[in-house]
């Protein structure tokens, strides 16, 4: 295979990293559809051609942004933390990266396995304590990722709803409800109004996960 061109003087060298980061900084500027080979290569100073040195094409740097997402997110190996706070301590890392990449975020659920295969020294790390704690290998990845699942579905549905959120308060006002008919949905209303960034709502149902395979180790336990 030929070597890729040469980096005229003084420029800084295209590499695979300069490349992933520019189309992250391009997603989360401009959105997931505003990411084109073009495009990116026109940010970095280069011609497009020069971009496929180092990836093989766009569905390859969609891979590497994920790679970068999940680099956000610490590997903790402490052999005192259990496979709760694991999987807690996971969670709350996920969200944050969702909260911080909202337009990138979804590559999580267009791109399932390449996440899995990205993150795999979490996965691992994770898949090990709930087998230490009397799980199968088989119900310690389904409860893996059910959790994955919950953080992915509560972020995406929190993004997408953004807005009416935003005008939660007013919209409830203009409702009209009847208390005396519908005092449980006023009340249900009146929550979400005052809950902007869902944050109790996330740790309510990550909490209800969490319980639910706390129930599925001690029935192995107890069998």
């Amino acid at each position: 295979m030929a070597s890729p061109p040469r980096t005229t003087r003084g420029r800084t060298p295209l590499t695979r990293e300069r490349i992933l980061r520019a189309a992250l900084a391009i997603i989360d500027e401009r959105g997931l559809r505003a990411l084109t080979m073009r495009g990116q290569a026109a940010e970095l100073g280069v011609e497009a051609m020069s971009l496929y040195w180092h990836v093989k094409g766009k569905p390859a740097v969609l891979d590497g942004v994920v790679e970068m997402l999940l680099d956000e997110m610490p590997v903790d190996r402490s052999p005192e933390l259990g496979w709760r706070e694991g999987l807690e301590h996971f969670a709350r890392c996920f969200r944050r990266v969702a909260l911080d990449h909202p337009d990138a975020f979804p590559l999580f659920a267009a791109r399932p396995i390449a996440a899995y295969i990205a993150g795999r020294d979490l996965a691992e790390v994770g898949l090990a304590r709930l087998v230490e704690a009397g799980l199968p290998p088989v119900d310690a990845a389904l409860a893996q990722r059910s959790v994955i699942r919950w953080v992915l579905g509560f972020s995406l549905s929190e993004q997408a709803g953004r807005g009416e959120l935003a005008r939660a308060p007013q919209l409830a006002a203009e409702a009209h409800l009847p208390e005396d008919g519908y005092p449980l949905v006023t009340g249900a209303l009146t929550a979400i109004a005052g809950d902007q960034e869902g944050a109790v709502l996330f740790e309510y149902g990550l909490r209800l996960v969490l319980d639910g395979i706390e129930v599925a180790i001690s029935s192995r336990r107890q069998g």
